[in-house]
């Protein structure tokens, strides 16, 4: 069935019916790396204090996902104000791209990026690698060599655009004889993991998750881990993390193994998970996204959890989106930035 959805997809690629927020996103892909169409130097900033290894046979791949969330965060908030008093979501995409074939890029820019908006995206990566670092586990990072992932080409049916893009990346990982690759993006480790080698059939790089790397780690060395104080967080599933590579009982894992912290479940969860509203919806149909961004939101809500606690970049913008929409204040946080908590300040 997923591969027919592919099939499908490109075929509306060959008969140009693809919607304006496809285009807008795949021409940024094409011209920048990118579907916001920032800069290399945007998308490492993250980790300039870090003074990571360039190169090394395990990678940890941050994906240009997590520092552009801030971006598409602020999109979507504008989106939705504008669409309010008549603006249609093409409009502003039309509008964006003009601003771009200028190279006005600065103006663009400016209009959707807000400091306020970096927490918690961008920590979740910094959070992420010194967990990593605490367990003994050591990565390099490669830095503005990082290639994305592909998973827009792939996403939206550009399935020769995709090809080509693994065919790069392997041979680019193959040169700097990389053998291992660590990420915190469940969206990242499904198309690495699961598509890449359905394109290059010689694809033998081991792709793992962060979670799954945490969980194996505490489970080795008997970590003792807790909290100062009593909390209750819920568990939100990412699609790509549950259905696609079957990840549900690691997190669970590492949350339980934490002493003072209660997990509690919310409705539909693990290969039942209720979606966030994005896997791309949001690119096309934005207030259906928000709208289904609500009704998860909703159910995470009636856990009656302290925080809401998740393991990816676009999960974190949907719910947290989702919950402004219904006019709740809840932290929604990444897993990496949970553990970084416990680790240096023993609270969550």
């Amino acid at each position: 069935m997923r591969y027919w959805n592919g099939v499908v997809r490109n075929l509306c690629y060959g008969e140009k019916l693809i919607p304006q927020g496809i285009r807008f996103a795949i021409n940024n892909m094409n011209r920048y790396g990118n579907i916001f169409g920032a800069s290399k130097k945007e998308l490492v900033s993250w980790a300039k204090s870090l003074k990571l290894p360039h190169e090394g046979s395990r990678i940890f791949f941050a994906s240009c996902m997590y520092p552009l969330m801030e971006q598409a965060e602020t999109f979507l908030k504008i989106s939705k104000s504008l669409s309010k008093i008549g603006f249609k979501f093409e409009s502003i995409l039309s509008s964006m791209r003009i601003l771009q074939n200028l190279r006005l890029t600065s103006i663009a820019k400016s209009l959707f990026i807000s400091q306020n908006n970096k927490a918690p995206y961008c920590d979740a990566l910094t959070h992420a690698i010194e967990v990593l670092n605490e367990l003994g586990v050591e990565c390099a990072y490669l830095y503005e060599d990082e290639p994305c992932c592909g998973a827009a080409y792939h996403t939206y049916g550009y399935l020769t655009k995709f090809s080509e893009h693994v065919h790069y990346f392997h041979n680019f990982l193959k040169e700097r004889n990389v053998k291992e690759i660590i990420t915190l993006n469940p969206i990242c480790a499904t198309i690495m993991k699961i598509y890449y080698p359905q394109f290059v059939p010689d694809f033998n790089i081991t792709i793992r998750t962060f979670t799954e790397i945490v969980a194996q780690e505490i489970s080795k060395k008997k970590l003792n881990l807790q909290v100062k104080e009593p909390i209750k967080v819920v568990f939100h599933d990412p699609c790509y993390q549950a259905r696609y590579i079957n990840q549900v009982n690691e997190i669970r894992f590492i949350l339980k193994s934490i002493k003072g912290l209660t997990i509690v479940e919310p409705i539909n969860s693990k290969l039942l998970v209720r979606c966030c509203g994005a896997g791309g919806v949001e690119a096309v149909y934005p207030d259906i996204s928000l709208e289904m961004a609500k009704v998860r939101a909703q159910e995470l809500i009636e856990a009656n959890a302290d925080k809401i606690v998740t393991s990816c970049p676009v999960c974190i913008l949907m719910l947290k989106l989702g919950l402004e929409l219904l006019g709740v204040k809840k932290e929604v946080i990444d897993i990496s930035t949970v553990i970084w908590r416990v680790l240096k300040q023993g609270f969550v």
